[in-house]
């Protein structure tokens, strides 16, 4: 951990308790904007396709080229990205599958959860190559590759399961369920979340390295492109944060609902959340105040429920219960600057090739592609 970059501390407090109402009632121009939507730019349409069923999750490949589609029914369905032609459509697990992950590093596999508990890996053509079976009575969700995709980490009930071509190991059991887990950006280890708190896992580790307390389990965990922050949603309308090269927390509270989705910038210095109609962006740039201000995004109807960064720049991208994709440049104006159209609550959406286009997926199970203006 010593070769762990110095980032600014929280604070002396550490605590962040933003409240949205505090900066409603000043911020008149992002209100104008929300009754300006109307006369948004659309993004242009490259393609629509249909899975027929309610879309629970959504994965782009490490290249941007391909992208799978995770459905309540326990379905995985993968497309080509520039033209939406369909792979491969399987039943994956008996009950709905909950996550994807794709490999890295050119092998172009592709895994996935359900709450079947078991964890299944498939290459491009939809042959299965692996499976882990059920290992507890809960169901298996967080699961991810490490960087250089030669382990698969899967949280089933309280342990995880490490899978490599050669070898299955379990960490040792947390205090409840496993809600949380990401991979470093270095690959060289992985997080958890229970209702105990964090836990830091060398790779090849099956006893935690370091300990981190909360008071609530974290889901949702993302990294900053430089692993020194941790952000993680709580089930008490929070994020979470954790700056682990000096132990200290933060909390962003006071959303309307629970956060559903967040997501860092390319370069790690700003973080995008989702839990209330307007989307907020925070600013990590300087050294994080007690009561910081973030930048609020003002365009959705209806509560949003999912952002992601551009990979290359800072575009964002974020869907909502409005049925709407907007897309948003956070650093120069409040107002969205584009908007696409799906059918029902947009459920998943993701950046392919190479952040040229965004793809999105709604409730009735509609994927559509647009194309950056």
């Amino acid at each position: 951990m010593s070769s762990m970059s110095t980032r600014p501390s929280l604070g002396r407090v550490g605590r962040l308790r933003t409240r949205w109402d505090e900066f409603m009632a000043s911020d008149q121009p992002a209100f104008a904007a929300f009754h300006s939507t109307s006369a948004l730019a659309p993004l242009n349409l490259a393609w629509t396709r249909s899975v027929a069923a309610y879309v629970t999750t959504l994965a782009v490949s490490n290249d941007g080229s391909l992208l799978a589609l995770g459905t309540g029914e326990g379905d995985i369905c993968v497309f080509d990205a520039r033209s939406g032609e369909e792979k491969f459509h399987r039943t994956a697990h008996a009950a709905g599958a909950v996550a994807l992950s794709w490999c890295g590093s050119g092998r172009r596999r592709l895994a996935s959860c359900g709450n079947d508990g078991c964890a299944r890996v498939f290459d491009v053509t939809g042959t299965e190559l692996g499976r882990l079976p059920r290992a507890s009575s809960g169901w298996s969700e967080p699961l991810g590759w490490s960087p250089d995709g030669t382990q698969l980490a899967v949280a089933s009930g309280c342990c995880v399961r490490v899978w490599s071509d050669h070898s299955v190991f379990e960490t040792e059991p947390h205090e409840g369920s496993v809600t949380g887990l990401a991979w470093t950006h270095r690959g060289d280890a992985f997080v958890t979340a229970c209702d105990g708190g964090v836990r830091w896992f060398e790779a090849d580790s099956r006893v935690a390295a370091r300990r981190w307390p909360n008071q609530a389990p974290l889901t949702s965990l993302c990294f900053s492109a430089d692993d020194a922050w941790l952000a993680g949603v709580t089930r008490n309308h929070s994020v979470r944060i954790l700056g682990l090269a000096t132990s200290r927390g933060a909390e962003l509270a006071g959303f309307c609902a629970n956060p559903r989705s967040l997501d860092w910038n390319a370069v790690g210095d700003l973080l995008a959340t989702a839990g209330d109609t307007k989307v907020a962006a925070w600013d990590f740039r300087e050294p994080v105040p007690e009561r910081q201000r973030p930048i609020l995004l003002v365009g959705h109807h209806a509560l949003c429920t999912v952002v992601a960064f551009n990979p290359q720049h800072e575009a964002l991208a974020s869907g909502s219960d409005d049925t709407r994709v907007l897309l948003w440049r956070p650093r120069l104006t409040n107002a969205a600057i584009a908007f696409g159209q799906l059918e029902d609550t947009v459920t998943a959406l993701g950046w392919a090739l190479a952040g040229s286009s965004i793809v999105a997926a709604d409730a009735r199970g509609t994927l559509r592609s647009w194309l950056l203006p």
